[in-house]
Formats: C-alpha cells, structure tokens, sequence
C-alpha cells in the first residue's frame, strides 16, 4: 500500500505539472493575417515583429513570397514573381531584404517591398541568415553550405551526415555563427535534431526520439 500510494502521487504531480506546462504555451490572442484561399506556409516574422512573410500562390497559381504588414489594413503584397516557386522565405537581420529559395533555380534575395530579385547561389534550398546578419547558410542535396550574407566564400560544411533520400535538413546557424542547427532523418522521414561547428567536425546528437521533424530555430 505505501508503494502504491507512492506511485499514484508520482502519477497525480506529472500530470500537474503536464497540465501547468500545456497552459504555459496557450496563445492569448489570434489575429487574422491573410484571407487567401489555398495553402500558406513558410511564415517568417521580420526582426522587428511588424511583418510577416510568407508563401501563398499567386493568381496563376505559382507559389510565390508575400509581406503582410501588421500595423496596417491593406492586403498583403506580392514581392517575388515568375513561373518558378518561391520557398521558406528568411528576412535579413536589417530588415530590407528576404532570402529565399526557387525550386531548382537555387537561393535568391529581393527587397522587402518587392523589386529585382539577385541570385546568391546557383543551387540551394531552405536559407537561414545567422543573427548579425554577416553569414548565410543553405542547403544542397548532398550537405550543408556556409556563405557569406550575398553567398560569396560559399563553403561545404564538412562533416555533415548524408542525406535519406530528399528530407530536408533545415540548418540554422546559431546566434554567434558557430554552430549550425539540422534535422537528420535516419528512419525514413524519422530522426533527430544534431548540432555541427559551421567550420566542419563530428555532428552533436541532441534529440535521441527519432521521430518526424524539421526545422530548428535557435
């Protein structure tokens, strides 16, 4: 009996403090930021928190990156256009410029309020600016690339485990640069959060559940 009594109040103080730590991460408020019909994805709030970029199909139906200023009733505006689709729009630390990636046409940038847009690599998917603004890193099919912030002194992240078939790994630099963030699947579309210098080394395991994943943020 005091075993069991034991046990139910180790059960009763979980699932207290399971509770307590699911009401911690309730949203308080919900607001609308666009009405477009079909599919948004690739959300990315600007460093200052007024905008958000974000990836919805244009009238001919191509994906394509879109701003929604959150101080103001318009509607939100188109900055990418063309035939290829726009993917995981990342905003640069200034503010003016979003990295973003075509569909095998590689990383580009473009002006926050829309313009030319200039190509920084000619292969690459899923940009991620590090904190200051100086580096940018990307992926390729086979790795990790770390690039100066317009892509130049682009190098391959040695180290880097290979790929299972096309999932995608995500990285994120860390707010000093350094390190880099990546989901490695093992399992099918299955694995874990690792860690790896930006300069090359032995990967850093630091999830051990093998399950879906993407997408770290530092």
């Amino acid at each position: 009996p005091i075993a069991a009594g034991f046990i139910l109040v180790a059960i009763l103080a979980a699932m207290y403090f399971w509770i307590q730590r699911d009401r911690s991460l309730e949203l308080g408020e919900l607001e609308l930021v666009s009405t477009f019909e079909g599919s948004h994805a690739f959300p990315a709030f600007s460093p200052e928190g007024g905008r958000v970029a974000f990836v919805a199909q244009d009238a001919a139906g191509v994906p394509q990156i879109w701003v929604k200023d959150l101080g103001e009733e318009s509607p939100p505006l188109q900055v990418t256009f063309g035939p290829a689709a726009a993917e995981r729009p990342r905003w640069h630390p200034n503010g003016d410029v979003i990295a973003f990636a075509r569909r095998r046409e590689g990383i580009w940038t473009v002006p926050h309020l829309g313009g030319t847009p200039t190509r920084v690599a000619e292969q690459g998917s899923n940009p991620n600016y590090s904190a200051d603004g100086r580096r940018l890193t990307f992926e390729l099919p086979d790795g990790i690339v770390v690039a100066a912030f317009d892509g130049s002194r682009a190098q391959k992240v040695a180290g880097v485990p290979a790929r299972y078939y096309g999932i995608p790994r995500m990285p994120a630099l860390s707010p000093d640069g350094e390190q880099i963030a990546f989901f490695h699947p093992e399992t099918g579309p299955n694995g874990d959060i690792h860690t790896i210098s930006a300069s090359g080394g032995t990967p850093r395991r630091v999830t051990f559940d093998v399950r879906g994943g993407r997408a770290p943020v530092w």
